[in-house]
């Protein structure tokens, strides 16, 4: 949270655009829980979105993410020795 904070607080308006994102299934779906592939799904849309549409930051927040996949699925692999 603290450096996607970091990457993300240097573009407010990237930075409003992915948070609603993330709050948007919750507020849809209360009933039905989001699974995490769902709202990376979610992410990755309003990411590439914004990277269409020339958003400030949309490029640091693709890379961004695309390392925190990596480091999830790393991780959980580790877990799974």
């Amino acid at each position: 949270d603290d450096l996607s904070f970091c990457v993300l607080s240097e573009h407010p308006s990237f930075a409003e655009l992915a948070a609603e994102a993330a709050e948007e299934p919750a507020a849809e779906n209360q009933e039905e829980e989001t699974t995490w592939e769902e709202l990376l799904a979610k992410v990755d849309a309003e990411i590439e979105e914004g990277i269409a549409n020339g958003e400030e930051g949309a490029a640091e927040a693709k890379e961004l993410v695309d390392f925190l996949k990596n480091l999830y699925a790393d991780l959980m692999a580790e877990g799974n020795k």
